[in-house]
């Protein structure tokens, strides 16, 4: 293992940053799972809950905290209400830069679906000399095979759409260096793994396969995946943007064509019959209208968007913060 690798160095300070809504009972799993998974890890680690406007009591948490050994500290931000899974994360990145005090941030689900034994294979890929944003590639999913078609059809749409490939979520090692970056990035507020891949930012992929709950039952659906699909492709509005204004352009162009080629048979040569140029006609010259309305209504839109301030998480998260609870140490 190259001397540059993330366990190599004894005081890497690290936070561990993980969304939770009403689901207190996984994240006291995945606390001691992480409890001992850091006993064999030459890093110190902070866990960061982000309670998503659950408004439940912590005692499960509580009663965990108490075994607890390698953990160095365990706190839950709390939020004012639920502002949704992506912008709890965005708010615990913002949390954790304004503490200055850590190496990298590690994201990650509390309903066990991102596998904490992984966690280590993560790190090892971690380097502090060339810094990459380490994620966890989906190798094998654990759903249903309804949500499997749902989540293929997303992934299918995003490339064709955008023109990049997404195919891991919001396990990954966020090294310090890029943290800045990111909580200053509107995007940020709407979906983590996007807005990693419209930033330009250095990946790294390490493949990690879909692990089961601990408890209870996924709140994911088919509503939520398509709102969640939907932010991941509104991180890349410009891209969408320029994509379907060329698709209009050309198909306003094959119209034009189109209408030309039938003014030509109908005027120099026999072939049309009485009325159908003029029917034709008519109908291609409603389509070029149409499409015409789309070109505008879309550059006017866009244009529109950008005199908008957007919510930028290094600056509005915060308010969304109610208070500060230290779980561990005690």
């Amino acid at each position: 293992m190259s001397d540059n690798t993330f366990e190599a160095h004894s005081h890497i300070r690290l936070a561990l940053v993980t969304p939770v809504y009403r689901d207190w009972d996984s994240f006291s799993c995945l606390t001691c799972e992480l409890d001992t998974i850091f006993e064999k890890l030459t890093v110190e680690c902070d866990l960061f809950a982000i309670d998503d406007g659950s408004g439940q009591t912590l005692q499960a948490v509580k009663e965990v905290a108490p075994s607890l050994h390698y953990l160095r500290r365990v706190e839950v931000i709390e939020l004012y209400t639920n502002v949704g899974h992506q912008r709890a994360i965005a708010t615990g990145l913002v949390e954790v830069f304004g503490r200055h005090t850590y190496d990298a941030v590690v994201v990650m689900d509390a309903d066990g679906e991102d596998l904490p034994e992984y966690l280590p294979e993560l790190l090892s890929n971690f380097t502090v000399a060339e810094p990459f944003v380490v994620v966890a590639r989906r190798s094998q999913r654990s759903e249903g095979q309804a949500f499997k078609i749902y989540y293929w059809s997303y992934r299918l749409l995003f490339r064709v759409l955008v023109g990049y490939k997404i195919d891991f979520g919001n396990f990954c090692i966020i090294p310090e260096k890029y943290l800045g970056s990111l909580i200053y990035n509107a995007n940020l507020w709407n979906h983590l793994a996007s807005t990693l891949i419209g930033s330009r930012i250095p990946l790294k992929s390490v493949d990690v396969p879909r692990g089961m709950r601990y408890t209870g039952t996924s709140s994911m659906n088919v509503e939520s995946l398509i709102m969640h699909g939907l932010s991941a492709i509104s991180v890349h509005t410009d891209r969408v943007f320029v994509r379907g204004l060329i698709t209009l352009i050309l198909l306003a162009v094959v119209v034009i064509a189109a209408i030309i080629f039938v003014a030509w048979i109908r005027l120099a040569t026999d072939l049309a019959i009485p009325g159908w140029a003029t029917t034709t006609v008519g109908v291609l010259a409603i389509i070029l209208f149409q499409l015409l309305m789309l070109v505008s209504g879309a550059v006017f839109g866009t244009l529109r968007t950008r005199s908008t301030r957007a919510t930028v998480p290094a600056l509005d998260a915060p308010y969304y913060i109610k208070e500060r609870k230290v779980l561990f140490p005690l």
